[in-house]
């Protein structure tokens, strides 16, 4: 007999000897319900503990903070809109026909790796990562700037050459002078139009190769929701790409994360962020992960860049 047949007995044996068998009815009723009463409670989760891990598993996503600024900071970003980084699609542009001349200008500079790249988006290390993130760099001298930041939990600090290096740019190289006229007067070239490049709309420029690339440096360096208008730095890139200018592309990237915890409302940059994470060897597997996006024939066709023909088949 458990201790609530004990309580019903003794009451019983009670009533018997006090009440009359009406009471010891409405008795009995009673502390049955006190008993499914007590038990539905027991059985409840305590909300305290409700998704604590066990011991054997480390929890998903979880973010250990040095101070409080550090949780406000975190808090902050994780609550912007994230999207999977738009990465470059080689098969679509094989089948356009264009890929070999977009891999042959972006060779020129060295940013052909950002090709390659297709990593997916970690949401809660990249708020880790843009919370802390701090560029610090004393009167432009680009050789003792640093990098630090926390990525998987950890304090991490790099210099700009070893930033380089992750991403497979060249490293060491400074920024060829480049005017603002030659500047103007390639936009001229690549458009026909003599308004100001900074923010202007890229589908202006008129060559397939021009776009996609400046689309993949959208989605990328310059990362964004819709790269529909020309960054001064997408600009700069693709003019030193057609005239072999060298510029430091790990910099570029550098200033985005900065700007990115300031002023992105969307946050784009994961997949370059889980390059970092990977070199630091973060265990990923402990974060829930968000697939990169791709600029393939569906998104140049969502973006009116590629048309259908009913007789050529797809047209630039």
């Amino acid at each position: 007999m458990n201790k609530y047949g004990v309580i019903v007995h003794a009451l019983g044996e009670f009533a018997k000897m006090n009440m009359n068998c009406l009471d010891f009815t409405f008795l009995h009723v009673v502390v049955v319900l006190l008993c499914r009463s007590s038990k539905a409670m027991s059985s409840r989760p305590n909300k305290r503990h409700a998704g604590a891990s066990s011991s054997s598993s480390a929890p998903k996503d979880k973010v250990i903070f040095t101070s409080s600024s550090m949780r406000t900071k975190f808090t902050k970003c994780l609550n912007k809109e994230y999207l999977g980084t738009r990465c470059y699609d080689e098969d679509t542009m094989t089948d356009l026909g264009i890929h070999l001349e977009i891999q042959r200008l972006c060779e020129r500079i060295g940013a052909h790796p950002l090709l390659k790249l297709n990593e997916p988006t970690y949401i809660a290390l990249t708020a880790e990562f843009l919370a802390s993130f701090k560029f610090l760099i004393h009167k432009g001298d680009r050789s003792s700037a640093s990098l630090q930041f926390q990525l998987g939990n950890e304090d991490r600090s790099l210099s700009l050459t070893q930033l380089n290096n992750i991403f497979g740019f060249p490293a060491g190289q400074e920024d060829e002078t480049v005017t603002q006229e030659e500047l103007n007067e390639f936009w001229f070239d690549t458009t026909g139009f003599q308004t100001p490049f900074v923010g202007a709309l890229s589908c202006y420029i008129v060559h397939p190769v021009f776009r996609v690339i400046q689309r993949l440096l959208g989605n990328t360096i310059g990362a964004r929701k819709e790269p529909s208008k020309m960054l001064e730095v997408e600009h700069r890139i693709l003019f030193s790409m057609v005239h072999g200018k060298r510029i430091d592309l790990g910099y570029q990237l550098a200033l985005k994360f900065a700007r990115d915890f300031k002023t992105a409302s969307v946050i784009c940059t994961g997949g370059l962020i889980t390059v970092l994470a990977k070199h630091f060897g973060v265990a990923l597997d402990l974060y829930s992960a968000t697939p990169s996006r791709l600029i393939d024939m569906k998104h140049l066709k969502s973006i009116g860049m590629v048309k259908k023909d009913r007789v050529h088949g797809m047209l630039l």
